[in-house]
């Protein structure tokens, strides 16, 4: 296929993904009688950016694709939990299929990447107890693992928090945010997916 054949493809795939898992999202928040709202024309359109900019930084290869994918999903699940506070896991489930199908030559190193992510995000949760870090989270952040790689999903858990502590300290300092106040943490994954894929973390061979 021609570059403008494949952008146009990858940027179709956004938009279609973006819907698929918001459907799967608004079915996993009717479940639970939590209102997300309607998709809106700008989420499609923003996810068809998403695949668009992950298919050019990876040469439009499948595991760019793969990678797109995770990084449309996490951008979906950063509005539903922006809106709800919830991660929903029909919404991964169906972000899902494109990744391991994209992902399928590189099967055993995503998965790697998908258990050391997920385990790492998994560390606060529990500290935490599940609150004000959600099982949610960690399964947004093995998926986005498994479609980055070991390298894009270190280099995630690293800016996601450093984003989210940055965000926690400048709206406590403006007083637009109290100590006590919930945070949506899936905005910070999706951003620090975003750079974890534009900036992998460069490991030593093994």
């Amino acid at each position: 296929m021609t570059t403008p054949a494949l952008a146009a493809a990858f940027a179709a795939g956004g938009y279609a993904e973006a819907l698929a898992v918001w459907a799967g999202a608004r079915s996993g928040a009717r479940s639970i009688d939590v209102p997300i709202g309607r998709f809106r024309w700008w989420y499609g359109a923003a996810g068809a950016f998403v695949a668009l900019s992950a298919g050019a930084l990876g040469a439009w290869s499948s595991a760019a694709g793969a990678a797109a994918a995770a990084l449309v999903a996490a951008f979906a699940c950063a509005l539903t939990d922006a809106r709800s506070g919830y991660v929903f896991d029909r919404a991964l489930l169906v972000a899902a299929i494109p990744v391991v199908a994209l992902g399928a030559a590189g099967l055993p190193m995503r998965a790697e990447g998908a258990l050391a992510t997920g385990a790492l995000f998994a560390v606060p949760y529990v500290l935490s107890r599940g609150r004000g870090f959600g099982l949610g989270d960690v399964k947004l952040a093995a998926l986005l693992g498994a479609g980055l790689g070991l390298g894009g999903g270190l280099s995630m858990f690293a800016s996601s928090f450093i984003a989210g502590a940055a965000f926690g300290l400048i709206a406590l300092a403006t007083k637009r945010l109290d100590r006590k106040a919930a945070i949506p943490f899936a905005p910070f994954i999706a951003l620090g997916g975003a750079i974890g894929y534009a900036f992998p973390l460069r490991l030593p061979p093994f």
